[in-house]
């Protein structure tokens, strides 16, 4: 079923939006992400500003260079005056990347990969992601998005000031950074372009460019607004500096990084549901479906997709194809897809299309139970101290057994027929 931009329940999609963000527990995980971008927020400072001081390829770059300082470093402590905004620039100066040895500087690259696999595994959490990149493919991810991002806003702004200065004004180099409407323009675009970009990378699965600019554009927006706002807030409401006095800037540090991170998530949130916009009607929980309907989900998948492989000779079937057909949520779909590929009963084409893997006629439905429902990786004796129920388990297996090891899935379809 094909999905166009605007073909969407609204009303529906904000429900299933709230839905989601209470089902993952959005404030939770947003407060988890504050303390871990304080841990890491100095030395990811430290190595973005070593980055970008590196790419002044084109000249003309060193009043951009400390325009975009100015704005990071602005961004991260709105409502908190210039106090923190010199603390900050502080620590950052005081230290020199290419005077720390290599225990430092691994120390610094390992606190960052921390903090992004850290944000990965909650994007992961929301798009219903059990498996997370193992730690070699994070370090390279990351530190690429680290460098290569850096490089690329650096090259980019260059090659802009070249271009500009060569063809307007040499003078418009030489303008202070904030005072700029092309900077101005330039960082309000740069919000939009960050959630954008990392709602696309960081979850460890596919996600629609278009759901990524959706929930991008959605963040981005707030982002501005909530900027706005605070600074509307903490100049005129109560003062914190009353309650708190010199410390007043740390509380309004920590709920500005909050409600940074909530945007963020929210924005991610919007991204998921946007992209499974189909299936919206059928966005129930687990709880919603009874245990003997959860025991025939795999079996039910596995059925759509040898039905689709032989019947219509084609390629394999999507997974908007797989919704389409089963009006489960797609977070249980997805699960059970994992489970039988990983115990080889299909496999994932690189068109993103699944394909059964064995010879149906030599895999009995009993096969495909014992590896996908009955696997229990506990023995029974040990969960069930009474024997009788051991023995209750024992028959029931036996007798699913003898039913279904004689049925394969080719008798069914061709009983359908």
């Amino acid at each position: 079923m094909e999905k166009s931009l605007f073909d969407v329940n609204w009303k529906l999609f904000i429900n299933r939006v709230n839905q989601k963000a209470k089902q993952i527990d959005i404030f939770i995980n947003a407060m988890s992400l504050v303390y871990t971008t304080l841990l890491s927020i100095i030395p990811l400072l430290i190595f973005s500003f070593y980055i970008m001081t590196l790419f002044n390829i084109f000249g003309g770059m060193k009043s951009i260079i400390n325009g975009l300082k100015e704005l990071i470093l602005e961004n991260l402590t709105t409502g908190t005056g210039e106090t923190l905004i010199n603390y900050l620039e502080q620590y950052v100066n005081n230290v020199d990347v290419t005077q720390l040895g290599v225990i430092s500087f691994l120390s610094l690259v390992v606190v960052i990969v921390f903090m992004l696999a850290r944000i990965e595994i909650t994007f992961n959490k929301i798009w219903g992601v059990e498996e997370h990149r193992d730690i070699f493919k994070r370090f390279v991810a990351f530190w690429t998005f680290i460098t290569l991002g850096t490089f690329l806003i650096a090259i980019s702004l260059s090659l802009t000031i070249s271009v500009i200065s060569s063809y307007l004004s040499p003078r418009f180099v030489n303008i202070s950074a904030d005072k700029t409407y092309f900077f101005r323009l330039l960082s309000m675009l740069s919000y939009f372009l960050i959630f954008i970009v990392g709602y696309y990378l960081i979850p460890n699965t596919d996600v629609e460019p278009l759901a990524a600019i959706v929930g991008g554009t959605v963040s981005g927006f707030l982002f501005n607004l909530a900027k706005f706002g605070y600074k509307i807030y903490t100049k005129y409401a109560v003062g914190y500096s009353q309650i708190y006095g010199s410390l007043s800037v740390i509380p309004l540090f920590l709920v500005w990084i909050y409600l940074i991170w909530l945007i963020a998530l929210w924005g991610a949130v919007i991204s998921y549901v946007y992209q499974n916009r189909s299936n919206l009607h059928h966005f129930n929980t687990l709880e919603d479906i009874s245990v003997g309907v959860q025991n025939l989900i795999p079996i039910a998948i596995l059925v759509v997709i040898c039905k689709e492989f032989v019947n219509r000779k084609s390629k394999g079937i999507s997974f908007e194809g797989l919704t389409d057909r089963i009006n489960i949520p797609v977070e249980i779909i997805e699960d059970n897809l994992g489970g039988l590929i990983k115990e080889n009963l299909i496999a994932i084409t690189k068109d993103n299309r699944y394909i059964p893997v064995t010879t149906l006629e030599q895999i009995s439905l009993w096969e495909i139970c014992k590896l996908l429902i009955f696997k229990q990786k506990i023995g029974i004796n040990k969960i069930f101290a009474d024997q009788e129920i051991c023995s209750i388990y024992d028959s029931l297996i036996e007798g699913l057994r003898e039913e279904l090891e004689e049925l394969t899935i080719v008798d069914l379809l061709n009983d359908a027929c």
